[in-house]
């Protein structure tokens, strides 16, 4: 099955107890997910996380294709270089995606821990939090400070978790090669026909510097 495109789209009213959760970083990998869901460390890794309030795993998983440029910006003193980040406005170089569907808890719990806090510390409001831009502005002072609402796939509305802070967004910087192997593992997952020269590609995309 081809993978949907979208982009950020304009607000729409949520009322669904579901989510799809769109991961483009190391949670494209599955079993690093479920670290945010289940607590535990992530084999191989110094990766720890005490796991959401919910621990179930998601219904199901799908690939989608997002209108946004991943870039790399920043430093993770967990993953010893730059993590990932999603570009807010929309951009012709597309981005490669995984789309979880979990609960409205369970989404505000990797919210929570994407920014280094406890699970239930963040609480959306689902029915209106959404601006006219289709972004939720969190604390300003979280680098993970937004959410980007990406339309909708099979009912259920398509978030993902990224940022606006204008340092973050013109800071790039270099992702450590442990990083780069989660993510590796989560886009052989997601997307089994990609070559070890494609996945080459699509982070050399995403590591050049722009003007």
């Amino acid at each position: 099955m081809r993978a949907p495109y979208v982009r950020r789209a304009p607000q729409k009213k949520i009322t669904t107890a579901r989510v799809w959760y769109v991961s483009y970083g190391s949670n494209l990998n599955e079993e690093r997910l479920r670290i945010y869901l289940e607590g535990g460390r992530l084999a191989g890794t110094k990766i720890r996380a005490k796991g959401a309030r919910d621990p179930s795993p998601p219904a199901r998983s799908s690939g989608i294709k997002m209108g946004h440029r991943l870039f790399f910006s920043g430093h993770s003193t967990r993953w010893g270089g730059a993590p990932a980040f999603l570009h807010p406005e929309p951009s012709e170089l597309h981005s490669l995606g995984r789309a979880y569907d979990i609960t409205w808890e369970q989404f505000e719990d990797i919210a929570a821990q994407e920014n280094g806090r406890r699970a239930g510390s963040v609480v959306l409001a689902s029915a209106d939090f959404l601006n006219s831009d289709g972004i939720l502005n969190l604390d300003p002072s979280w680098r993970y400070n937004a959410i980007l609402y990406l339309g909708e796939m099979e009912g259920l509305p398509l978030l993902t978790i990224s940022t606006t802070r204008t340092d973050v967004l013109h800071h790039r910087a270099v992702p450590s090669q442990a990083y780069l192997d989660v993510i590796s593992a989560g886009l052989r997952q997601t997307y089994p026909a990609m070559s070890d020269f494609e996945i080459e590609t699509y982070f050399a995309h995403a590591v050049e510097p722009t003007g």
